[in-house]
């Protein structure tokens, strides 16, 4: 019976040095807790750093990082039979476990700040725990071998839109800091990035993952990166949280009156859902009417174009995607004219013609806001 409580006692105590914490409870405190750096000196390095505060923060990813670091050289990396990678380099001040499965995984960065001091940087992420991801931000004083807490860009950054998922990456080269906004009605991403200047990092400029795109689903394909758009905008007429993105030419911020396109997913590729050029003008944004033999909803979001051959194109948005499209064009036949509207969607019963005749509820004249940015090559 003895022996029996003893080994109790002594598996609770291991049990208990395991302990591990997670995002919600690391969240709650990191802020609040500054983190001695055992021999720490002027010039600690990535792992000298990220052991402290695994000492005050244990956690399954950063465990494994530290486990493998004492044979990896700078740039090596552990492969796991499980899909995950160990990458360290200490000159580089970066180290990381990164996966493309749904295990626990992180991300730490060391600046060298002017003052002598560093700016350490830890990113968590774990797939079951909310916040998912978690990114800790400390200045490393050598005097004292401490580790305090400060605001990172992440927390004063401002999102574009409110229903935007925003994310960030620490760079395993250079000093760069990039944030991204994610929607999850897009196929595409718009990253900041944000330069150092050997104290803090600044916003330097926004980047869009590049696409290909059709005109209403019609005929040729095209990248959106060698239109020549240089200004973006995000605009949610019916504020439902799924904000359309608009592109324009414009070397200068454009007025809503210039040349601009709007996108939308359709099918899995991006398609237009208006345009405004010289050859084709935004007639109305709007919503119908609920009607009771109607095919369409309430909730649908028209977005009407006329082109310069008369040709009207009405794009139907729902939940920020484009639910089908009808292309009304005229026609003349042994003398007499009219109109031929065309269907492009999914087959589906609620895709009607009668959509261009539909009762308009409300109309929506949203400002834009324009932002510059530059094309970068998606990463497969």
């Amino acid at each position: 019976m003895r022996k029996t409580i003893i080994l109790m006692a002594l598996l609770t105590v291991s049990v208990a040095a395991m302990a591990l914490t997670d995002n919600d409870e690391i969240n709650r405190q990191w802020r609040k807790a500054p983190i001695t750096v055992k021999d720490g000196g002027q010039t600690p390095n990535i792992i000298t750093l990220l052991t402290a505060f695994h000492q005050k923060w244990p956690t399954y990813a950063v465990s494994e990082v530290l486990k493998h670091a004492p044979q990896l050289k700078d740039g090596q990396q552990y492969e796991s039979d499980d899909d995950w990678r160990v990458l360290v380099n200490r000159r580089n001040g970066y180290a990381d476990l990164s996966s493309n499965t749904d295990i626990d995984q992180m991300e730490a960065c060391v600046w060298r700040r002017a003052n002598g001091h560093r700016l350490f940087a830890v990113s968590l992420y774990q797939q079951h725990v909310m916040p998912q991801n978690l990114l800790c931000w400390y200045d490393y004083d050598p005097a004292t071998q401490t580790l305090r807490p400060e605001a990172s860009p992440v927390d004063e950054y401002k999102p574009k839109h409110k229903s935007s998922h925003i994310g960030w990456s620490l760079p395993m080269e250079g000093t760069d800091l990039q944030i991204s906004e994610h929607f999850d009605h897009w196929q595409t991403a718009i990253t900041h990035i944000y330069k150092w200047d050997g104290t803090r990092h600044h916003y330097s400029r926004s980047q869009i993952n590049d696409f290909r795109y059709q005109w209403f689903a019609e005929d040729d394909w095209y990248q959106a990166s060698e239109q020549g758009f240089s200004q973006y905008a995000l605009i949610d007429p019916q504020d439902n949280g799924f904000p359309l993105l608009c592109l324009s030419k414009a070397k200068t911020a454009p007025s809503d009156a210039d040349e601009y396109t709007i996108f939308a997913q359709f099918k899995g590729d991006m398609q237009t859902v208006a345009i405004n050029d010289v050859m084709h003008q935004i007639n109305g944004l709007y919503s119908v009417k609920p009607e009771d033999d109607a095919q369409w909803k309430s909730t649908d979001l028209v977005a009407y174009t006329s082109d310069e051959e008369h040709i009207g194109y009405y794009a139907v948005v729902r939940d920020g995607y484009i639910n089908y499209f009808v292309i009304d064009r005229p026609f003349e036949d042994d003398g007499e004219t009219g109109h031929q509207p065309e269907v492009i969607g999914y087959g589906s019963d609620d895709e009607s013609i009668h959509i261009i005749h539909a009762s308009i509820a409300q109309k929506f004249a949203p400002q834009l806001q324009w932002h510059n940015f530059e094309f970068i090559e998606e990463e497969p």
